[in-house]
């Protein structure tokens, strides 16, 4: 669902990311022309009911599958930003040194990774895969509000995020009903503190909590540490001790 407000998270980090006006402009078009251009102001606290997305990339994004392609040519013409838009070039991270790193035998050892198990991988749909083999919706609507009836739930986004942006995770969680109700009737506005800093926002409803660390790119853990540490202690494993 990033796609779909993806023009609206870009203009949002317009001054981090100074993009040419003309670059921009591809984007504006490309979202008229899909009428992703009127989702934005759907997102609201509490819901105003189902958040309508123009030909239902939900559905449609759910079953397509990725071409595994790797252009190796970057878009900086608009020219080239429209021909990547809508051709099948996606690219692919580089995380070749990161791999190697978690699969270091010393590594493995000091984190109690067990030696006879697979190598590390960046990315493993195996999970996805089998949760989704049967669905005809994306699991956020089916399993996640079954899940949500007998365990809580963390959700959480690097607000510089642009692989997975963090509007596009709202919309999703905005869009979904679990136990009784759709969406956050407030906005996750609660500030998230550690050592007297805060390093982002926060909300819980119903069992879902929704977490924004400020700063913090894909990789959480990797780009917050500290915030990410005091996460996981604090929220999931409720230990201030």
């Amino acid at each position: 669902m990033s796609d779909a407000v993806v023009t609206s998270y870009l203009r949002q980090r317009d001054s981090i990311l100074k993009l040419p006006r003309q670059i921009l402009g591809v984007f504006d078009g490309a979202d008229k022309s899909c009428g992703f251009d009127r989702v934005i102001s759907q997102i609201q606290y509490p819901p105003q009911g189902k958040i309508y997305i123009e030909g239902n990339p939900e559905g449609e994004n759910f079953r397509h599958r990725r071409e595994e392609a790797s252009c190796g040519v970057p878009a900086t013409t608009a020219s080239q930003v429209q021909r990547s838009i809508n051709g099948p070039c996606y690219g692919e991270p580089n995380n070749r040194n990161a791999v190697k790193w978690l699969n270091d035998p010393a590594i493995r050892k000091a984190i109690h990774a067990d030696r006879s198990q697979k190598a590390y991988e960046a990315c493993n749909a195996t999970i996805q895969a089998t949760l989704t083999k049967e669905l005809v919706q994306p699991p956020t609507y089916f399993i996640l509000p079954r899940i949500l009836q007998q365990i809580p739930v963390h959700v959480y986004s690097g607000d510089l995020d642009f692989m997975v942006n963090h509007i596009g995770t709202e919309l999703v969680i905005q869009n979904m009903t679990w136990n009784g109700k759709q969406g956050l009737q407030c906005e996750p506005l609660t500030p998230f503190i550690v050592r007297g800093r805060q390093v982002g926002t926060w909300g819980s409803e119903r069992g879902l909590s929704y977490y924004l660390f400020h700063g913090a790119g894909h990789a959480v853990p990797h780009d917050a540490p500290e915030a990410a540490f005091a996460f996981v202690r604090d929220f999931v494993l409720q230990d201030k001790g």
